[in-house]
């Protein structure tokens, strides 16, 4: 018990005293986890300046990064991703498409070509039966 309690403690220690490289003033990415009340939304600045929005949020959160954007200096976002589409992750982004604050947009439709390929659903978004 004491071997395995010493192993913890030096583990601990090891990692305390270890810094991550994405870290210091030079060429270091930021991320910022907005505070939009219910759901989800981080903005991540590359070194190089390129932007990526992770969700963003419900309704009315895009006035809250379209903030944080103008207080980073930072006039369009290049890249979002939306991990699913409820209400609480996507709405923020469609706001911010909307207002001209995304650099290009464009929506992957993946899951329907699978299902497309599958007799479920045809390309034109139209069910069709599934194969019997």
């Amino acid at each position: 018990m004491i071997k395995k309690l010493t192993a913890l403690a030096a583990l601990v220690l090891l990692l305390l005293t270890q810094r991550p490289q994405a870290q210091g003033p030079a060429g270091a990415a930021n991320i910022y986890f907005v505070d939009i009340g219910t759901g989800a939304s981080t903005l991540i600045v590359s070194p190089t300046g390129k932007t990526l929005l992770v969700d963003g949020g419900p309704d009315g959160s895009a006035t809250k990064i379209a903030a944080l954007m103008s207080t980073l200096g930072i006039a369009t976002i290049d890249y979002t991703v939306v991990t699913h589409y409820h209400i609480d992750h996507i709405s923020g982004i469609t706001e911010l498409i909307n207002a001209g604050k995304v650099a290009r947009h464009r929506v992957r439709q993946r899951r329907r070509r699978r299902r497309a390929a599958a007799g479920h659903v045809d390309v034109t978004g139209e069910h069709a039966r599934p194969p019997t």
